[in-house]
């Protein structure tokens, strides 16, 4: 279907041309890239129609142009709000999300170029306040945290603390890095340091604040710290006018609405810019990745970054563990080795010149691919408002970029992908070492591997589902690799060492093609995991209870923790995540394996003889603690800091069927109140019934057991009130 777009869009461009063309001497010079233009509009109208994209904008890039706009294209499709009809455009902004890792890395590298931090010296030198604890002893494990191994994912921070990370309310930076700091100080890794790539959000806010805290000028706004230095040192040299951190409450017009499903969705405010939060256009965007693709030069001619630092961002420190063949992170990239790309850009080692950086929200989606080898130096930017846009923006970048490098080069097809790699040397085959349990990422935890009917057999969800699966058959072949049942791909089973020594019995995928990572894929699946203890007392209690968080600023995707035991696993699972964790004693639990993404512990305390579990960043207790409400009457509480954020207030209250609250809309109220407190809603099996942000929440009610989880605004402390009537 593509090709006949792209045909039908070349020959309808050709007599556009010729149609246009005067009747002097001087015949029509054809625009640069016209046949990749065309192309790319093809693509992307019909992928927009079959995936109901709502709006989308891209940028291509080629900083070998002579004397012209290293702006080859720039357009936008689509809408970037269907209430009032506004087309997408050049000029629309939409949030980058985890793009703007790429630009804390500039950012940090600009100080690296003025002396003021080394990329190979521990973190702590930067951050007096950050540790955590030691979970893995006799390496040196804090020290070995650096601004490198933080902005190439081989750190083993925690990965993803999402609490207070997105915010309905004006940006509190500097609270937020200290109450982050402190609760990591009692938190532990989840991988060690430099033994294998796994992506996360909290390296890079460490990373953002190190080079803030090094970067600083006197009169700084500790709340907007690192926005305002980013836009200090980045932004304003580039001309990146239209980039900003923060919109609610600003008056942006050429803001993208978000789309959830083509719902109208909520854009956020963050504190934590430097992973995930900046907004931009695809103009603004093409200057950044123009003076990347330049050397670090801008296009005035001024040296904005040395160029060796440029270079630095493309080092890749690929491990054993680290099988993927896309992601293998440069420093704030995705990849530095696009198989896609392979064919002419084939030096893709130590310092690979394919590079990508992806970014989500969910509604918002955002890709950019850079191709910075001289001959080459073609760089594409695509983002989007739409949450059907998750991978079609690696699709469309990649699309454009290959067709503009046929056009460049005169080729008449793509180039070759990178082979898959040869593990038949390597690969286990024997049963009895492939049987058993394997780790995977949350939400799914785990699978197994078993013998059904003298052949092994892939079961998928055991937690779920446990007969469903894969039959996986030996090949003949001689590549040792295990066909699939039903899938285009194989697996081979491999044994590999970190640099430490430990061994990891891995589960890869090879071959197939992706959206996402292009053709030839190759990625870990899981990682096979000895058989647990029996488990203690204590924890044998936990399973099955429900702990309710104690802090959840804005609204938590995490608002309540329970554990689960089974095929000898204990499972801890929220909402959003389900990871298998291994007890260390009564008080202490590692979380995940080489897969995980998530928090590194749960740890375990008692205040005043009440469990508290603490697990990514908050403090969950058990749900028979929650405090009874009654209806219609006012009660008076003391809000409850912890590292100057307030605590959440849960109340559980019952309708009985035929009161007089049976029916009705209920007005909470908790005085003094403010515009930013969010009143959150929960049925008794935890199932979300309501949201409301403001001094008040009218809610439907009927006959029931609920539970209200009061979270307040930043900056609140003090006595309060809770009371509630029926409204109209």
């Amino acid at each position: 279907m593509y090709r006949v777009y792209r045909n039908l869009i070349l020959f309808c461009s050709l007599i556009l041309l010729i149609g246009c063309s005067d009747s002097s001497d001087n015949p029509t010079v054809e625009p640069p890239y016209a046949q990749t233009i065309a192309e790319a509009q093809a693509f992307i109208t019909s992928l927009m129609d079959e995936r109901n994209i709502v709006g989308l904008s891209i940028a291509l890039i080629d900083t070998e142009m002579k004397n012209s706009s290293k702006l080859i294209w720039a357009q936008g499709f689509g809408l970037a709000d269907k209430e009032t009809g506004k087309e997408a455009s050049e000029d629309t902004i939409y949030c980058i999300g985890s793009t703007s890792k790429t630009i804390t890395a500039v950012s940090l590298l600009k100080q690296m170029d003025a002396g003021k931090i080394d990329l190979d010296q521990p973190i702590q030198n930067y951050i007096p306040d950050f540790s955590l604890q030691i979970r893995y002893p006799g390496i040196d494990q804090n020290e070995r945290i650096t601004p490198r191994t933080l902005l190439d994912m081989h750190a083993g921070v925690p990965g993803d603390l999402y609490n207070g990370l997105f915010i309905l309310s004006p940006p509190w930076y500097g609270k937020y890095v200290n109450w982050l700091l402190t609760y990591l100080q009692q938190d532990y890794p989840s991988h060690p340091p430099e033994t294998l790539a796994s992506y996360g959000n909290t390296g890079f806010v460490l990373a953002g604040h190190a080079a803030y805290l090094v970067g600083r000028e006197d009169g700084d706004d500790e709340d907007r710290g690192f926005q305002d230095f980013v836009k200090r040192t980045v932004f304003n040299p580039l001309g990146m006018d239209s980039t900003l951190s923060e919109i609610i409450g600003k008056d942006l017009p050429n803001l993208a609405t978000p789309y959830n499903q083509g719902v109208p969705d909520m854009p956020l405010n963050t504190n934590g810019t430097a992973t995930g939060g900046f907004f931009s256009t695809v103009v603004d965007m093409s200057k950044f990745l123009t003076m990347l693709l330049m050397d670090g030069m801008l296009e005035d001619g001024k040296q904005f970054l040395k160029s060796d630092s440029v270079r630095e961002m493309g080092k890749s420190e690929r491990t054993q563990l680290d099988t993927s063949s896309y992601y293998q992170p440069g420093l704030g990239l995705d990849s530095v080795s696009l198989s896609a790309f392979y064919g002419v850009a084939p030096n893709q080692g130590a310092y690979g010149r394919a590079w990508a950086k992806n970014g989500s929200t969910g509604p918002y989606n955002a890709m950019m691919m850079m191709l910075p080898d001289p001959g080459l130096k073609l760089g594409v930017v695509v983002l989007s408002n739409s949450d059907t846009a998750g991978t079609a923006v690696y699709t469309v970048a990649r699309t454009c970029l290959l067709a503009a490098v046929r056009e460049k080069l005169g080729l008449s097809q793509n180039p070759e992908p990178r082979p898959l790699p040869d593990f038949s040397e390597e690969a286990i085959t024997l049963d009895s070492e492939i049987v058993g349990l394997y780790g995977q990422r949350s939400p799914g935890a785990y699978f197994k591997i078993e013998k059904r009917d003298a052949t092994l057999f892939w079961v998928t969800n055991p937690y779920g589902d446990p007969i469903s699966g894969n039959a996986l058959t030996l090949k003949t072949d001689g590549s040792n690799a295990f066909a699939v049942e039903g899938k285009e791909w194989n697996v081979v089973f491999m044994d590999r060492e970190d640099i430490y020594g430990n061994r990891y019995l891995l589960m890869v995928r090879t071959g197939g093609e992706e959206e996402p990572p292009g053709p030839n894929v190759v990625s870990t699946l899981g990682q096979k995991i000895p058989m647990p203890e029996e488990l203690s007392l204590a924890w044998q209690d936990r399973v099955g209870k429900v702990y309710m968080a104690d802090l959840m600023i804005g609204v938590s995707s995490d608002p309540f923790l329970t554990f689960d035991h089974k095929d000898g696993l204990l499972l801890a699972q929220t909402p959003s995540t389900m990871q298998v964790i291994y007890p260390q004693d009564d008080n202490l639990a590692f979380v995940g394996d080489s897969t995980s993404r998530g928090d590194g512990a749960i740890t375990v305390t008692r205040e005043d003889g009440v469990e508290r579990l603490f697990y990514l960043t908050s403090g969950y207790f058990p749900m028979e603690q929650v405090e009874g409400y009654t209806l219609g009457e006012d009660e008076p509480f003391d809000l409850v800091l912890r590292n100057e954020v307030p605590l959440s207030v849960w109340r559980k209250f019952t309708v009985a069927q035929g009161s007089e609250f049976d029916g009705q809309n209920v007005e909470f109220a908790v005085t003094p109140g403010n515009d930013l407190d969010v009143y959150v809603l929960y049925d008794e099996r935890g199932g979300m019934l309501g949201f409301k942000l403001g001094k008040s929440a009218t809610i439907p009610i009927k006959a029931g057991t609920y539970f209200l989880a009061f979270n307040p605004a930043m900056g609140s402390s003090g006595e309060k009130v809770l009371s509630s009537r029926i409204v109209d």
